[in-house]
């Protein structure tokens, strides 16, 4: 960084790299010379369900007394919350529309009840190109933001939602740590962060995937509701948690065990 002791991360570098092919290209040049492999995955932690709901149900406070930021911020807060229950693309979030909500009725299995569901039903933008039909049945929680709105959900920019929202975390008390991991060369960089610190747009997405797997959707289900081509860019979302991850681990080995040592 600035400081010359550790120097720019890749995925830095990779940004300045994509920018200068780019001027190339449109200014007639070659630039196929230009080596483009310094972009790398980078893990993101979504938030739990609780921590969404800490969140949701926390009341923004002011920094200074008096102060006139009290709705936007509020207003922030409720559209982080619906795009973790609902997973859209940010862009796609700041072009719905009071109409992409629609009310169908839903029999049971065994025919006896039924059910009038909110459905959030959207075109999927990416760039400037129109892509697949996608449609998310809301949780009461998302339907209830949406109403508030009439629809209208207060998107702002990109980069103020980042800000605004990480303020919010921090305030709500989402100081969970997690594990950073960026590369600069061949060094990996791994550090560990108050949770607030590292939520962005972004993590909304990557919530409603691991959340919905979590409580036990088909992963299927999952690509459909976030309209991903591919199941495996699904899978790149998809984040199991650590904790989880090891606890299944040792159950595993323990299944082998029992079997390995028969009846006692």
């Amino acid at each position: 960084m600035r400081t010359a002791r550790v120097g720019l991360q890749n995925n830095t570098i990779s940004t300045y790299l994509r920018s200068i092919r780019t001027l190339l290209k449109y200014a007639g040049l070659a630039y196929d010379w230009i080596e483009h492999d310094f972009l790398e995955d980078v893990e993101r932690e979504p938030l739990t369900y609780e921590e969404v709901m800490q969140l949701y149900r926390f009341q923004p406070l002011e920094v200074k007394e008096g102060s006139t930021n009290y709705a936007s911020r509020k207003a922030s807060r409720d559209v982080f919350v619906f795009n973790c229950l609902t997973g859209p693309r940010y862009d796609n979030l700041a072009h719905l529309k009071p109409w992409d909500v629609i009310l169908e009725t839903f029999t049971s299995k065994d025919g006896k009840t039924s059910q009038r569901v909110p459905i959030l039903e959207y075109i999927q933008r990416k760039g400037q190109r129109l892509k697949r039909k996608v449609r998310v049945a809301l949780d009461p929680v998302a339907y209830e933001i949406w109403q508030k709105y009439k629809g209208h959900l207060p998107v702002p920019s990109n980069q103020t939602m980042n800000g605004i929202i990480k303020q919010l975390c921090r305030a709500a008390g989402l100081k969970r740590l997690v594990t950073v991991v960026r590369g600069s060369g061949a060094r990996r960089l791994e550090s560990e962060l108050p949770l607030w610190k590292v939520v962005s747009c972004h993590i909304a997405r990557y919530t409603f995937i691991t959340l919905q797997f979590e409580g036990g959707a088909d992963v299927v289900y999952i690509q459909d509701s976030v309209g991903n081509a591919s199941l495996n860019t699904t899978r790149k979302y998809l984040k199991s948690r650590v904790k989880d991850r090891h606890t299944s681990t040792l159950a595993a080995f323990d299944v082998l065990r029992e079997r390995a040592n028969g009846p006692k």
